[in-house]
């Protein structure tokens, strides 16, 4: 796998070449002409996450995936449109069908909901 680091100096992505064990600029665009200068995504500030019983002071992008991880939480920016909809129609739908299953007599739609 290729690693790559950005040179503020000459504005380019360079590649670790590994046979020569030096960092050289990123040739392996196709079309030369349209080079199109790369998203560098600056580091986030430090913050205190408070999702968990004990708050954490969060310093880093690595730190915060560990502590949405072991936390089982996501940022409302990454769910997709509609996931959370879905999901709760998934589970409402499941519990209907439960109900109907043990002879409850439920008679209800997701449109009520």
């Amino acid at each position: 796998m290729s690693r790559y680091r950005y040179d503020s100096g000459t504005g380019r992505m360079l590649r670790f070449d590994e046979r020569a064990g030096a960092w050289k600029p990123d040739r392996s665009r196709k079309n030369a002409s349209r080079i199109v200068a790369p998203s560098v995504m600056p580091d986030i500030r430090a913050f205190v996450a408070h999702a968990a019983d004990k708050p954490q002071l969060i310093t880093s992008r690595s730190q915060l995936g560990r502590y949405e991880r072991s936390n089982n939480i996501r940022q409302a920016g990454d769910f997709r449109p509609g996931e959370i909809v879905q999901r709760r129609k998934k589970r409402v739908d499941a519990g209907l069908a439960e109900a109907k299953r043990l002879g409850g007599g439920v008679n209800v739609t997701w449109s009520e909901f």
